[in-house]
C-alpha cells in the first residue's frame, strides 16, 4: 500500500478540485486522492468511487510523481489525421482553386491524397488548416431610399430624441 502524507492546504485543494474541475476524468483522480488524505484503504477508495484497485493505485503514483498539478493533466493527444501529410498540398489546391462546400473540399482530397474521409472528419480538418465556412446570403433587392428617409426622420430620430432626454431606454439589436 501506498503511504502518502497530506498537508492541510492539499487537502483542501483536493477537495476544491474534485467538485469544481471541468474534466471528470480529474475529479476522479482528486477524489481518489482527497479519500486516501482521509484514511480510507486502497480498496475501500475503489469501492466508493467504481474503479479497479490498480486504477486506485495508478492515480496515486501520478501524484507521488507530481503532485496535485501533474493530476490535472490530461496527457491525450489524439491520433493525427492521416491527411496532415498532404496538408500543404491540399492547402495549396484549395487556395488556388476555393470550393464552395464541404462535398467539394471531400472530393479534391479524395483526388489528391487518395483518402476518403466522412463530412464530419473534412469539416474538422479543414478548421485545422485555418479554412472556414462562410454562409452565403441573398443579395437584397434595390433599396427603397425614400422609406429609409421616412423611417429616419419621422421614426428613428424622435425616438433618438426622447432617449437623449431620458423619457425612455433605447436599445438596437
Amino acid at each position: 500500500m501506498i503511504q502518502i502524507s497530506f498537508t492541510a492546504d492539499e487537502i483542501s485543494e483536493l477537495k476544491k478540485e474534485k467538485e469544481n474541475n471541468p474534466f471528470p476524468k480529474v475529479r476522479r483522480r482528486c477524489y481518489v486522492l482527497y479519500l486516501k488524505s482521509q484514511g480510507y484503504a486502497h480498496k475501500e477508495i475503489a469501492k466508493i468511487i467504481g474503479i479497479s484497485p490498480q486504477t486506485v493505485t495508478d492515480h496515486l503514483k501520478l501524484y507521488q510523481r507530481g503532485g496535485i498539478e501533474y493530476l490535472k493533466a490530461l496527457h491525450y493527444q489524439g491520433q493525427p489525421s492521416k491527411l496532415h501529410v498532404y496538408k500543404e498540398e491540399i492547402k495549396t489546391s484549395l487556395e488556388q482553386n476555393p470550393v464552395g462546400t464541404y462535398k467539394e473540399a471531400k472530393a479534391r482530397i479524395k483526388e489528391i491524397t487518395g483518402i476518403d474521409l466522412s463530412l464530419p472528419q473534412i469539416r474538422c480538418f479543414m478548421n485545422q488548416i485555418g479554412f472556414i465556412r462562410r454562409k452565403v446570403k441573398q443579395i437584397p433587392d434595390k433599396l427603397d431610399v425614400q422609406k429609409q428617409e421616412e423611417f429616419k426622420t419621422e421614426t428613428l430620430e424622435p425616438l433618438i430624441e426622447k432617449a437623449k432626454n431620458k423619457e425612455i431606454h433605447l436599445f438596437f439589436c
